[in-house]
């Protein structure tokens, strides 16, 4: 019954108020309308539903463990306890562990609360790793989990059996700062954002030297999670310890390490965070920190850095950068459609000068990006609006951006007969645009976050890129109130919206958001008058059988979804080309 009870609740809300299909604000000052109660959608429609006991959710990781599909599901800090009615007690949040083998009914496992007292009442982010994954194969059979407790520690916790994790041990405890874990399970290392006081970070002005906003991140060899192994901090040139540089660049946000099969491990960067964050993105060769920290020790200086970075891209300051993934080995249809095979491979690419061969793909038939997002947290329709980006990796020491993935906020939602859905009441909608901006009410926010971090050629697979339909083809985007999107990204230097879910608020569960607003109509506003219930779709996941998985950061819950028309036809297409 998890799965229906959120049709249930709006189904209620919309039979005792109804204005053209939105429900009126509950304090009716202004009669700003509420999040609406029907589904908007485009070629995607609901699996399943689970409540995650309605606590605000960050961020969804699925892993297949034998024949079970499991999602961990991190969580936002909240307004406080929560009932975890599985044993009674009021419960802070932490980690939900959801059972979503039968998309159709998730099935709620767990909730592993954070250890710690508000403030740090969370755990913003999860990774896992099979242990037969993991270099060495220590511990076959079993499941290990990373995440952060609050803004106090990283832990690591044995999820064998995703019903009872057993805690294994604190990779870093006694911090000030946390952030997304990056854990490479071909490479064992892992990346921990934390605060320090010694390396440096601006925050917006450049300067600045930063205790508990983050400044660096760690790097460990997670290989044996009991025993984890400091290796250096990294980050920037002007964020060292001796760094004399003036203008400093601001925060790590996340960075990535992935291990892949022709380039080796690389660690990809993202630096500022929002709009109007003083982006960086940053592409480092991982073979070469190790090779650094082995002759000098961890890394304290600029010339430590230089030695090992690849290239740093300065974006706009219009946009701090959230997230950095890479997106390699591409086959491009201009060329994989071409039967004269000769024909294509004497289309041959630019040898860069004076760069490594190494350092350079020359290929045009398979190409290389990486896929970077900035985080929408302005709230409504003010400011820069947050995006995605798509970066040519060809030269990987001259990064370039190509394009941009990026959702109007005023939307012409047309479906065609092939892909229309149909609302709570069976109702066809029909043509209809989409305005984010009412939608929002100026309390919730609208742009990317976080880009699905899950494709089987990063979970340490084989590299087998056949293992998730979605990768070389579409990635799912969280658009907070924009709701979830997914991008074909077949022709990487054109990528299209192809596919979209807004659920439904509940006005029983959905948390208000009040504390946002200031300005109405150029008048100041009292914050507790100005209240909606909004969905806001923090991130996204995907998994091998096609399915796309979206939370949300007001406590709606987790959902499952499956793409409809074109779309899903293309993703089940077959291998785009041979690798």
């Amino acid at each position: 019954m998890e799965g229906r009870r959120l049709f249930l609740f709006a189904s209620v809300a919309m039979v005792l108020v109804v204005v053209t299909g939105f429900v009126m604000a509950q304090n009716g000052v202004y009669g700003v309308n509420m999040w609406p109660t029907t589904d908007i959608s485009k070629n995607m429609r609901i699996l399943g539903h689970n409540s995650l006991q309605h606590r605000p959710s960050y961020m969804p990781t699925v892993v297949k463990q034998g024949s079970r599909y499991i999602l961990y599901a991190s969580e936002h800090v909240g307004t406080g306890t929560y009932l975890n009615p599985m044993n009674g007690q009021m419960e802070y949040n932490g980690t939900s562990i959801v059972d979503v083998t039968d998309p159709f009914r998730p099935v709620y496992l767990k909730h592993l609360p954070s250890p710690w007292l508000p403030p740090n009442n969370e755990g913003r982010h999860v990774r896992v790793c099979a242990g037969s994954d993991l270099p060495g194969n220590l511990y076959p059979g079993k499941f290990f989990m990373i995440r952060t407790d609050g803004q106090v520690s990283h832990s690591v916790w044995d999820v064998t059996n995703p019903a009872n994790p057993v805690f294994v041990t604190y990779i870093e405890n006694g911090l000030s700062y946390t952030h997304k874990e990056s854990w490479d399970c071909t490479s064992g290392y892992v990346l921990l954002p934390h605060n320090s006081t010694t390396w440096k970070s601006g925050n917006g002005s450049g300067t600045g030297t930063c205790v508990t906003g983050g400044c660096s991140f760690a790097i460990y060899d997670l290989h044996d999670p009991y025993h984890p192994k400091y290796i250096t901090d990294y980050g920037l040139v002007g964020q060292t310890p001796t760094s004399t540089v003036s203008q400093v660049p601001n925060m790590i946000h996340e960075a990535v390490i992935y291990t892949d099969p022709v380039y080796g491990t690389r660690i990809y960067g993202a630096y500022g965070i929002s709009v109007g964050g003083d982006g960086w993105l940053q592409v480092a060769d991982f073979s070469k920190i190790l090779s650094y920290v082995a002759a000098n020790g961890p890394i304290t200086s600029d010339a430590g850095i230089q030695a090992t970075q690849i290239s740093a891209l300065k974006m706009s300051y219009e946009f701090g950068m959230h997230t950095y993934w890479p997106w390699l080995h591409i086959p491009m249809a201009d060329y994989s459609e071409n039967s004269n095979a000769s024909l294509a491979s004497s289309q041959g690419g630019v040898v860069g000068p004076g760069i490594p061969a190494s350092l350079q793909n020359v290929n045009p038939r398979v190409q290389d990006f990486g896929l970077a997002t900035t985080e929408g947290t302005n709230n409504g329709c003010v400011g820069y609006t947050a995006m995605g980006f798509v970066v040519d990796l060809n030269y990987p020491t001259h990064q370039q951006v190509v394009a941009n993935m990026h959702v109007p906020k005023h939307l012409e939602n047309e479906r065609g007969v092939e892909d229309r859905e149909f609302g709570a009441f069976g109702q066809d909608r029909g043509n209809q645009t989409i305005d984010f901006c009412n939608l929002t009410n100026g309390n919730g926010r609208f742009g990317s976050h976080g880009l699905s971090e899950d494709l089987s050629a990063y979970a340490g697979q084989a590299h087998n890129w056949g293992n998730n339909p979605f990768y070389h083809r579409f990635q799912a985007i969280a658009w907070f109130g924009g709701g979830v999107h997914i991008w074909d990204l077949r022709d990487p230097f054109d990528p299209q919206d192809v596919a979209y879910f807004i659920p439904a608020a509940s006005p029983l569960y959905t948390e208000q958001n009040c504390a946002n607003r200031t300005w109405v109509n150029g008048q100041t506003v009292p914050a507790t008058q100005y209240c909606t219930n909004e969905i806001g779709i923090n991130n996204a996941a995907t998994d091998d059988r096609g399915y796309v998985y979206a939370v949300d950061r007001y406590g709606t819950g987790a959902w499952v979804f499956t793409l409809t028309g074109a779309p899903a036809i293309a993703l089940h297409a077959g291998p785009l080309a041979t690798q």
